[in-house]
């Protein structure tokens, strides 16, 4: 890459900074010649945290680069390490690993760890989860600290009618989560919705449990013109107390659409359904794409006044993409509530220019 200062090839710079493992915000490299080439970074962050631009993987090669060129440039010249210097907003943020807006600390209520993310209360259930499957930590691009309800697993928490064995449980864990320093507490699947009062009572840090607290935001996003189209794993599942729970009013504008017990999903059957899916549960993701996205575009076909999809379900979110190519309509997924989570207890800065 050919930058204005002659720069071509990161071997030729002198020093650099890579932020792949902390949230400064500028890449200062400079070049052979002396001069100095300023990349802001913040474009980069923002693309990995949201998926806008650059897919996760590409930032994630280039993060990966960086690093490996950094160290490399540190043991060729050890002398170099005292040159590093990563700037945000204009003024030195990091010499080595250290961030110079950081210069006080104090204990946070009772948490007993610091640097963390989101705590993520998960199912007493032994089922895999491609990335971006809230219960697979490695597609997000911020700390994730999960917790077992122990006892509530995928039966108890959805098909039983009688849910009040799994709120004492859901307690213990988020508690867990709080104690040990989680910034906010989400869980893992749709159908916790029906103890958001609960917990969001219970502790005191923000509490997301279920995808579907976006549904009023949703709808008043896309107008009162268009309908929001809830696609859930079970619609026989999801009741009434699920949806006033997280604030959607049942007579406004959402219509609600089964993938396993309506459309047919084969591959998530596999995974989620307690009576058909086998002892140990398995899926193929290239037919679970082609399941998700049939079923959502079958689903917009019924109802043309959709302006929004609501994928309920943890499993759903790594084919956002894929539907969104076929329906052409903005999707909303557990993904867009934890970035959203992330980004209201642990606020990004901000670098640029005026």
């Amino acid at each position: 890459m050919q930058s204005r200062s002659g720069f071509k090839t990161p071997s030729e710079a002198q020093w650099l900074c890579c932020p792949a493992h902390c949230n400064a915000h500028v890449l200062r490299v400079r070049s052979a010649s002396n001069a100095q080439d300023v990349l802001p970074l913040d474009l980069i962050w923002d693309f990995k945290t949201t998926s806008n631009i650059i897919s996760h993987k590409y930032v994630y090669k280039i993060h990966c680069i960086l690093n490996i060129l950094l160290q490399s440039l540190i043991e060729k010249t050890p002398s170099i390490k005292s040159q590093i210097t990563i700037m945000k907003g204009g003024r030195q943020m990091h010499q080595g690993n250290r961030d110079f807006g950081i210069n006080y600390i104090k204990t946070r209520k009772q948490h007993a760890c610091y640097g963390m993310g989101l705590g993520i209360i998960v199912l007493d259930d032994a089922y895999p989860g491609f990335p971006g499957d809230v219960r697979n930590a490695s597609a997000f691009p911020y700390p994730i600290q999960y917790d077992i309800a122990k006892g509530v697993d995928n039966y108890t928490l959805v098909w039983e009618q009688d849910k009040s064995p799994c709120l004492e449980p859901i307690k213990q864990s988020a508690k867990r989560l709080e104690n040990m320093g989680c910034r906010a507490i989400a869980a893992e699947c749709g159908y916790f919705a029906y103890f958001q009062k609960d917990i969001a009572g219970y502790v005191d840090i923000p509490v997301f449990m279920s995808s579907l607290l976006q549904v009023p935001f949703i709808q008043q996003v896309i107008g009162p013109q268009k309908t929001v189209g809830i696609v859930c794993a079970q619609k026989r599942f999801l009741t009434d107390t699920h949806l006033q729970n997280v604030g959607i009013d049942m007579n406004s504008n959402f219509i609600i659409a089964g993938a396993l017990d309506e459309y047919g999903c084969p591959e998530f059957t596999n995974l989620w359904d307690p009576e058909q899916r086998p002892e140990c549960p398995e899926s193929h993701y290239d037919q679970a794409e082609k399941d998700m996205s049939r079923v959502c575009t079958e689903v917009y076909k019924a109802y043309p006044d959709i302006g929004a999809l609501m994928l309920e379900c943890t499993g759903m979110q790594p084919f956002a993409r894929a539907i969104q190519r076929k329906v052409d309509l903005p999707v909303f997924s557990w993904g867009t509530l934890l970035d959203y989570a992330y980004s209201v207890v642990v606020h990004r800065d901000y670098y640029g220019h005026v």
